[in-house]
């Protein structure tokens, strides 16, 4: 094995290329530590001009941006024989939603001339979702647009993120293709038909600076009634019998539903339930990801709970755990597999990358790395 620092800045090190030869026995050779030595000065030259990129650009971090989210609704393209058309739309994180559902009034719907039987539906339309502002939407989040007619009949849909892969809020003119019938999920892999010629186009309001998404850094500390190694005894002493029963039950089954009365469970015992590895998921699904000091706070807690077993890693790359932060982490947890155990799940693992919204995420990065450091059993 063979291990080069690499170098954000002259005197950090910021990570550690590790070659690993096996192919034989043979030791990397000078030539070899060269090479790696290049390589290592190219990915840290990357890494120093893409923290210049953005510390030497204006931008406001999203959660000092208190204007009320909205969305302006242009026009659609549709060729379904409706004569009114009304979209409804909703913003959501991990299949929950996020504020109200908007519905637009019934449009009507015009035929093109000389396209064969394209409708137009002109919306033109701003609409708000409740007392939602920019600086509440998570970084995860996605909106759903869905059209029906008159008589409710599914007309069309189609869905985008809200962010970028290099965080940016997107903004302006959008042009979305649509998919046929209903939306079959919230969190449906597949936001677009880009082989459609059906456009739902719609507009992001822009701002004078760019709109990064960042964290407002905070210190917490556990209120002492509900940390500790007897808080959770404690509380479970509290709660009656078939309370207690379910939330146990809630807690210590993976696939169970979680109320809204559950999530706020296990929201005030989170500290409590910090030694506990398997409740991680469960934890993560009970923050408020529309509540920037709850997402905060998750991503304080993220390392500070109890490291869980690969079997919660899995668990954590499904949709309801959209969030990238959530994700890379739960990457790295399965960074303890040996080729043999990772090989159990390579299946799965590939399926996971539908949830992921970009081509490069920590998941797709694992597994070419897995693949590529043992190509005869992992790669095949």
């Amino acid at each position: 094995m063979l291990c080069v620092p690499v170098c954000d800045y002259p005197g950090n090190v910021a990570g550690v290329l590790q070659l690993i030869n096996t192919e034989s026995d043979i030791s990397f050779q000078d030539g070899d530590v060269e090479l790696a030595e290049i390589v290592a000065a190219q990915i840290g030259d990357v890494m120093y001009s893409m923290r210049n990129r953005l510390s030497n650009i204006e931008y406001t971090p999203i959660y000092k941006v208190r204007t009320p989210f909205r969305i302006r609704l242009g026009h659609v393209l549709f060729n379904k024989k409706h004569n009114h058309i009304k979209c409804t739309v909703q913003v959501l994180h991990g299949g929950v939603q996020l504020g109200p559902q908007v519905t637009t009034d019934l449009v009507d719907a015009v035929p093109v001339a000389g396209t064969g039987g394209t409708r137009r539906c002109i919306f033109d339309k701003w609409l708000e979702f409740g007392d939602m502002t920019i600086g509440d939407l998570p970084q995860a989040c996605r909106v759903i647009f869905q059209l029906y007619s008159k008589n409710n009949h599914p007309a069309g849909w189609c869905g985008m993120t809200l962010f970028t892969y290099e965080h940016h809020l997107k903004t302006g003119d959008v042009e979305l293709n649509l998919w046929d019938d209903e939306c079959p999920s919230p969190n449906v892999p597949a936001l677009q038909n880009t082989e459609s010629g059906k456009v739902l186009t719609l507009e992001l309001p822009n701002f004078g600076l760019p709109i990064i998404y960042e964290i407002m850094e905070k210190s917490f500390s556990p209120n002492s009634s509900h940390a500790g190694d007897n808080a959770l005894q404690f509380h479970l002493n509290k709660m009656e019998r078939a309370g207690r029963e379910r939330f146990l039950r809630v807690l210590n089954d993976p696939i169970a539903s979680m109320t809204a009365a559950d999530k706020e469970n296990v929201w005030k015992l989170r500290y409590a339930l910090m030694n506990e590895p398997t409740y991680l998921p469960k934890f993560l699904l009970a923050v408020d990801w529309f509540n920037g000091d709850a997402v905060t706070e998750a991503y304080h807690l993220l390392y500070k709970w109890e490291i869980p077993h690969y079997v919660q890693a899995l668990q954590m790359l499904d949709s309801h755990y959209p969030d990238p932060r959530v994700r890379a982490y739960a990457v790295q947890l399965l960074g303890t597999l040996t080729d043999d155990e990772l090989l159990g799940f390579m299946l799965q693992l590939t399926q996971l990358l539908k949830f992921e919204p970009f081509h490069d995420s920590a998941l797709a990065r694992f597994l070419l790395r897995r693949a590529l450091t043992n190509p005869e059993k992992v790669g095949h």
